[in-house]
């Protein structure tokens, strides 16, 4: 979208009595419809943390079967994040193009297959192949995830809930990882027992996907600027009547204001670093 286009209502006196997504999700409250996405989300995000921390407990198994050395180990840290940095590019990009939900379950394939292989890589390149395409997903995956939440939680809730999925899950998947680590070289004394500590990394996101593919509903904003309105009107009334059993709690019949976009006098695209600036302009300095 052009810099300077906004959101208006749009259509007649009927349309501007309607109620904005927003309005109805806060008329809902929370409920079992938001539990479960944060129980769905927080499943991924533990994956992603793992994931992102796993490698730096393997470097002793590595340097005795593949001779890796300390160069090596520091490319093999750094790809994971290379990844990561061009999946938030990317991801976003899919997210606003192709929808949330949808670049949610296509990085989640991505996870899922490039983490899995990862256990089987049969050297040091293939291993960082792999993990660049993990750190891929995970970029392109987290930040959807946080923004379906957010837009399906309550304005009073918000702020818990997202630090709930972008902080605590994912450090208590760095936590988990490291009991994991423990656990199974305790139990597996060969010296491929790495291989299974990547395996472990992956079964969140096992449990997770299947969910997300039936339970997690597209981006409510998303739907409502491509015009369509009756979708988000379905969604609203599935979860009006998942967290309290029926639809009596939204407003204005369950409608959903239509809008359309609205050019401003700053139409023109501004040059990127225009808007980079723009963050540390006074009003955004100290935030940023």
């Amino acid at each position: 979208m052009a810099s300077g286009a906004r959101l208006w209502p749009a259509g007649d006196e009927a349309n501007l009595e309607a109620s904005t997504a927003e309005q109805q999700i806060n008329a809902i409250g929370m409920g079992r419809f938001q539990y479960m996405l944060v129980a769905i989300f927080g499943l991924i995000v533990v994956a992603d943390g793992m994931e992102m921390v796993v490698i730096s407990l393997l470097y002793t198994a590595l340097h005795r079967d593949w001779g890796v050395s300390k160069i090596e180990e520091g490319v093999l840290a750094a790809v994971i994040f290379l990844g990561f940095l061009v999946g938030n590019v990317v991801g976003g990009y899919l997210g606003d193009q192709w929808g949330r939900r949808n670049t949610l379950l296509l990085s989640g394939v991505v996870f899922l297959f490039a983490a899995t292989a990862s256990a089987f890589a049969p050297d040091l390149v293939t291993l960082c192949i792999l993990r660049t395409f993990v750190g891929f997903a995970v970029g392109a995956k987290l930040p959807v995830a946080t923004a379906i939440l957010v837009e399906f939680t309550p304005k009073r809730a918000r702020g818990v809930y997202g630090l709930l999925l972008a902080g605590i899950a994912f450090a208590c998947g760095e936590m988990f990882v490291c009991l994991a680590g423990i656990a199974i070289h305790s139990v597996d004394t060969s010296k491929d027992w790495w291989r299974a500590l990547l395996l472990a990394c992956v079964i969140p996101d096992i449990f997770a996907f299947p969910l997300a593919w039936r339970f997690v509903p597209e981006s409510p904003n998303w739907l409502i600027v491509r015009g369509r309105h009756v979708e988000v009107e379905d969604i609203m009334r599935e979860v009006a009547v998942t967290n309290t059993g029926s639809t009596s709690c939204l407003l204005s019949g369950g409608r959903i204001r239509k809008v359309k976009e609205q050019p401003g006098k700053d139409e023109e695209w501004t040059p990127w670093l225009d808007e980079l600036g723009q963050l540390f302009s006074p009003k955004l300095r100290q935030i940023t």
